[in-house]
């Protein structure tokens, strides 16, 4: 009867050594891929070759702010390069960018309407 509870005593030790070492690393493995994640280029599309092909993707684009308008919780902005495409951006504050400005946006392509739109992830001036 001692053996068996020492045999049990020596099993539950064991599953809790398991789990701290399989949650250890699974935490491990989880922030080694958050720091991949945010070293991976995205590489620059071509404004005409973005459609409805690329839904679900994320693609970053570069080119030249040509008009902005904000509505409620909605701002658009349209890209020129040489096409121009619309970029649309939700939130309640504005980014600070003017016509003129080069910009490198990284955005989500969406379905909206029975085409694609761009919903911007970064915005930032170059």
């Amino acid at each position: 009867m001692l053996i068996n509870k020492r045999l049990l005593n020596a099993a539950a030790m064991k599953d809790s050594t398991l789990l701290r070492i399989a949650m250890l690393c699974s935490t491990a493995g989880l922030v080694m891929l958050w720091i991949v994640s945010a070293h991976i280029p995205i590489d620059e599309a071509s404004i005409a070759g973005i459609g409805e092909n690329h839904v679900g993707e994320t693609v970053r684009i570069k080119g030249t702010v040509s008009d902005i308008s904000s509505r409620d919780n909605l701002v658009t902005i349209s890209i020129v390069k040489p096409e121009t495409t619309t970029v649309v951006m939700f939130g309640d504050e504005e980014p600070s960018l003017e016509k003129g400005d080069n910009v490198e946006v990284t955005a989500q392509v969406k379905e909206y309407k029975g085409g694609s739109e761009l919903v911007a992830d970064r915005i930032d001036k170059i």
